[in-house]
């Protein structure tokens, strides 16, 4: 977790030539033009013993105006103003060292006055100064040439000013120490706005169990309590006892303990989404970011809790994602997440299944390594805390400066996560709830000091639109279970909030069962794509959430599973999945999520689609799925879908179990499943078979007549298609997958490997038709080729192991 550190200084005249370096923890100085100095800082404080001078006279600088870190390379920027003013990029070397350094400075045009003070955007790489004379904002491209001008008249700047972003001013502030290259600035509000109260100090050390190092916080309104993570805890073995999450009353009252300890041992940061009641989690160490459904039950940390995550880091594109997020907050505006980068300076904007949508520095305005996040209820604008400890700043979601607070009455030390809330001592008006990490526990292993501090804001908590989920986007045929959410804070007191689902676009009507109610049905009778709203009103505010329907048209859509993990169309899969692809198009959609429904380490064999859009599939291993359903490799499960697609969820229940009709030995595990022309049951073995009635090789179907099915199997068993009367006696041509035209007598094949037979040849990821003559223990007919897998884009080396071809509803 990335640390925070503040201190005050005296006053330096030149402070505009002092920077905070957060790579190497220090404060960077220019005593003069020739001297840099460097002093590092320990608890809060600075390490005077650290205290070094660097000779850079070689730069030949002239009259430096204004430093800066570059946040991606670490390198130290230097305005020197002169008649022809100049850029100096200063790389330290790995230790942070600046010694035998030179560089070539890059030179700005010679007609712009009173350059003053520097700042890089991360965005590009292009230098920012300000001119307090034209009052202009000038960003320079890497070569020195201007890219932007903004203009500034507005902003109150005037000739001894410096502004680096809009509405702020240079402030400086005192302390003891005598070396005057020490001395620094803060950026500072003028503004006539009152400073918030503290209200009340909550001491989670004294929880028990002790938070800490409380690192996240977030308002639960339907619990009405504050939910605190802990990101620290676990590295403490004096304390810790499992437990690193703490339901909080808005007075400081513990009312339970939990964990997030099965996926994440460092939460750092914490949102929720009132609508559905989703937690999001912030893990800096495995950078990712946890969604936690918290169920049918609705309550967090139970069983039934559904847990997935995205990255908010990928290692060849630093320049769009968080490496060190910290904490976060959920817009019920725009239903995205805004995540906080500490190591960064950055803050970013997520959609909730992981997409970077845009960025920000805070480096501009003077916050350094932010540790969190929360959303003004009344403005909408984002308010941050971290360096420096003594202030709360007020931004626009784009990153503008509205204006700071100073919470100087908590001394807190690291402030991390903050919320909004109730206060705690009038409902109806709103506080800001801020925890404090305080000392380290890198410092000192033993430390328990972690508060809560409650700032009363003087105003009225305000009546905020309905929050609204439209839920997941969904892949679909013909129909979807619509699972919208919506919450509402109650206000306008006595008005009813009511909802209304409506199509926004699409390629025809649809047919809402009930467009009133938060969870419906929704039929299409035309394929495409189709986006649909919920709409909830308190009588006075209107809150709306979208989302969006792919309907596959059956006719022209193949279902496929495989035998190991890739990427195709832009699809990501792996064995536990069902990909659909519309062959009218070719575009590839995720059909059957395996990981959301627990299905663990296990992979799908083959698998059916029934006309009432349940699927049945085979695993390749005995397991315990979501009910504690225990299944073997010989059995079937029946799949209820409630919705389809990269967020799959429904009921599962065993449909066929194998040991009871004979299926006992490991070679009878299953790898076809298929449903005849006249409904029975065919399925194939991964090896050779004897069961009552008949006996064969791995080639074959065969064929169950049913007389009861589930818990309770029972039927007969007969030879449908003998494999090795019509060439299918090599290895690799073991039938893995199998699907029967209802229209017709093809039956649609893919084998594990290479085939050839007469009429097709191919390998494992094709798909080809047998076109019988007779079928059971004389099997004769045909074989034509159906669909080439590496031509729709197959990886080499992947097979088909599942397939399904036009399904008809």
């Amino acid at each position: 977790m990335a640390t925070s550190q503040y201190f005050r200084i005296e006053e330096f005249p030149n402070s505009i030539n002092t920077v905070f370096d957060s790579k190497f923890n220090r404060w960077l100085a220019l005593e003069n033009s020739s001297v840099l100095v460097e002093v590092k800082t320990k608890n809060g404080s600075l390490d005077l013993t650290t205290l070094k001078r660097t000779n850079i006279s070689q730069l030949g600088l002239k009259n430096p105006y204004g430093m800066a870190i570059h946040p991606i390379t670490g390198s130290l920027v230097i305005l020197d103003r002169t008649t022809q003013p100049q850029i100096y990029q200063i790389q330290p070397d790995s230790q942070g060292n600046f010694s035998n350094t030179s560089t070539t400075p890059i030179t700005l045009p010679a007609n712009l006055p009173d350059l003053s003070g520097i700042k890089v955007n991360s965005a590009n790489g292009n230098f920012v100064v300000d001119s307090a004379t034209r009052q202009i904002q000038y960003e320079f491209t890497r070569a020195g040439k201007i890219a932007v001008e903004r203009d500034l008249s507005g902003s109150g700047l005037n000739n001894q000013q410096t502004l680096l972003t809009n509405n702020t001013a240079i402030s400086t502030f005192s302390a003891n120490t005598t070396d005057a290259s020490l001395m620094t600035a803060q950026t500072v509000q003028t503004t006539s706005i009152p400073n918030p109260i503290l209200v009340q100090t909550i001491y989670t050390s004294v929880f028990a169990p002790p938070s800490p190092d409380p690192s996240g916080i977030v308002y639960i309104s339907h619990l009405n309590s504050l939910l605190v993570s802990d990101g620290e805890v676990d590295e403490m073995p004096l304390i810790f006892n499992g437990k690193n999450m703490f339901q909080v009353s808005l007075t400081g009252i513990l009312q339970r303990a939990l964990s997030t300890m099965d996926y994440s041992n460092e939460p750092t940061g914490i949102a929720y989404n009132p609508a559905n009641r989703f937690l999001y989690i912030a893990d800096d160490n495995k950078k990712r970011v946890f969604q936690i459904n918290p169920g049918s039950d609705g309550t967090y940390n139970t069983s039934d809790d559904l847990v997935s995550s995205f990255a908010t880091f990928v290692q060849n594109d630093k320049e769009l994602t968080s490496y060190d997020p910290e904490d976060l907050a959920y817009s019920t505006t725009s239903g995205t997440l805004f995540i906080v980068g500490g190591a960064d300076d950055t803050v970013y904007q997520f959609t909730t299944s992981g997409t970077v949508i845009s960025r920000f520095s805070t480096i501009s305005f003077g916050l350094h390594d932010p540790e969190g996040i929360a959303i003004d209820p009344n403005s909408g604008n984002l308010f941050l805390v971290g360096f420096p400890a003594n202030l709360v700043f007020e931004v626009s979601t784009t990153g503008q400066l509205v204006r700071t607070y100073d919470i100087s009455a908590a001394n807190a030390l690291k402030p991390a996560g903050l919320t909004f809330a109730p206060s705690s001592q009038n409902p109806y008006q709103l506080s800001l709830y801020i925890v404090d990490r305080a000392v380290d526990n890198d410092t000192d292993p033993n430390e328990n000091d972690g508060k809560i501090y409650e700032f009363a804001l003087g105003t009225s908590v305000p009546n905020q639109a309905p929050a609204v989920t439209a839920g997941q986007n969904q892949v679909v045929l013909y129909r979807a279970n619509l699972d919208g959410a919506v919450a509402d804070d109650g206000l306008p007191q006595g008005r009813t909030v009511t909802t209304t689902w409506s199509l926004i676009n699409g390629p025809s009507e649809v047919i809402f069962d009930d467009p009133s109610v938060e969870d419906t049905g929704v039929s299409f009778s035309t394929p495409g794509t189709y986006t649909l709203q919920l709409s909830a009103s308190d009588g006075q505010l209107t809150g709306s959430s979208q989302t969006t329907i792919q309907v596959l048209d059956p006719t022209t859509t193949t279902f496929v599973s495989f035998s190991g993990s890739s990427t195709i169309g832009g699809v990501s899969f792996n064995r536990q999945d069902i990909l659909a692809q519309d062959q009218s198009t070719g575009n590839w959609y995720m059909y059957f999520d395996g990981s959301d429904m627990g299905l663990g380490t296990s992979s799908l064999r083959d698998f059916h689609i029934n006309a009432d859009g349940s699927i049945l599939f085979a695993l390749n291993n005995p397991t315990i799925l979501p009910g504690q359903l225990a299944v073997d490799d010989s059995d079937i499960v029946k799949f209820t879908p409630t919705t389809t697609g990269d967020f799959t969820s429904g009921t599962l229940e065993m449909y066929f179990d194998g040991s009871d009709v004979g299926l006992t030995t490991d070679a009878e595990e299953l790898d076809v499943i298929a449903i005849d022309r006249d409904g029975n049951l065919v399925i194939s073995t991964r090896g050779s078979f004897s069961v009552p009635g008949v006996s064969g090789l791995d080639e074959d179907l065969i064929k169950f007549t049913a007389t009861s099915l589930g818990q309770k199997t029972a039927g007969t068993w007969t030879m449908l298609f003998d494999g090795s009367d019509v060439g299918l006696t090599d290895t690799t041509e073991d039938v893995v997958g199998a699907w029967f035209d209802p229209n017709s007598n093809k039956i649609f094949l893919t084998t594990e490997g290479n085939f050839r037979v007469n009429g097709a040849s191919g390998v494992g990821s094709d798909i080809f038709v047998f076109n019988p003559t007779s079928l059971g223990n004389n099997t004769s007919g045909s074989f034509t080729p159906y669909w080439n897998g590496l031509n729709n884009g197959i990886p080499a080396g992947i097979a088909v192991e599942g397939i399904a071809i036009a399904p008809i509803f």
